[in-house]
């Protein structure tokens, strides 16, 4: 299924993998972070819009991330910093709404370790429509002009769209989706839950720290603004 190879590799390639000693300190704010992705994650579920979930959890600061990210459009920052953050953000709300949405679909239908293709997990109509477009079909291109950006954004709007239609009534409740979430959970080679500080494409300073929090296809980095936990970046990308 290539939404899980897409997935296991953003993870693999995003997410630090150094075992650490936590501070007592820290422990409890991890204990903060953890709470907040546990209410994310049924947001997200019990509305499937992506969207409304980022709008109630996200950093202030996020959209310093968006320049930095590659993942709508691969253009010069100096490019994204003209096309404005609201572009940016609905292009990335977007973008983060058909891939957790059709995620969610596949995680909870089939396990990973099925064997199924993409052709036998996806509705027809979804997979001729992801065709007919350039910025969803495979090896497609990114969008480089305000105007390709608003393509992409209606493009993966209606595959969001197509993918509610046809979400199965027990999404994220399954046996297929509890058994992908404890082998994702549980995987190598990565940090579940941890602390770091600094990361300059995060645009998180020396002196903040932040903290991450694996929730199986949500993967969180969190930063505490004015006493709350709020979500930094989303492990799909770079």
């Amino acid at each position: 299924m290539r939404i899980i190879a897409l997935l296991l590799f953003f993870l693999w390639f995003n997410a630090p993998g150094v075992a650490q000693e936590i501070a007592p300190a820290d422990r409890e704010k991890l204990r903060q972070a953890e709470k907040v992705a546990d209410v994310f994650v049924e947001h997200f579920r019990q509305t499937l819009d992506f969207g409304t979930v980022w709008k109630e959890f996200r950093s202030e600061k996020s959209s310093c991330r968006l320049v930095k990210s590659d993942l709508v459009t691969s253009i010069s920052d100096e490019e994204k910093l003209k096309l404005g953050n609201a572009l940016l953000e609905r292009a990335y709300v977007s973008f983060m709404n058909s891939y957790y949405l059709k995620a969610a679909h596949d995680l909870s239908i089939t396990r990973m370790d099925s064997g199924k293709t993409e052709e036998q997990i996806t509705p027809k109509e979804i997979l001729k429509t992801e065709a007919s477009s350039v910025y969803t079909k495979t090896n497609g291109k990114s969008p480089e002009t305000a105007k390709e950006i608003e393509e992409f954004i209606t493009a993966h709007n209606r595959l969001a769209k197509l993918y509610r239609k046809y979400m199965p009534r027990y999404v994220m409740k399954s046996a297929a989706w509890k058994a992908n979430y404890r082998y994702l959970t549980g995987r190598g080679g990565i940090t579940h839950l941890g602390v770091s500080s600094r990361h300059p494409d995060f645009c998180i300073p020396n002196e903040v720290k932040y903290y991450i929090v694996d929730r199986g296809l949500f993967y969180f980095y969190m930063v505490e603004e004015n006493g709350r936990m709020k979500v930094f970046e989303l492990g799909v990308g770079d």
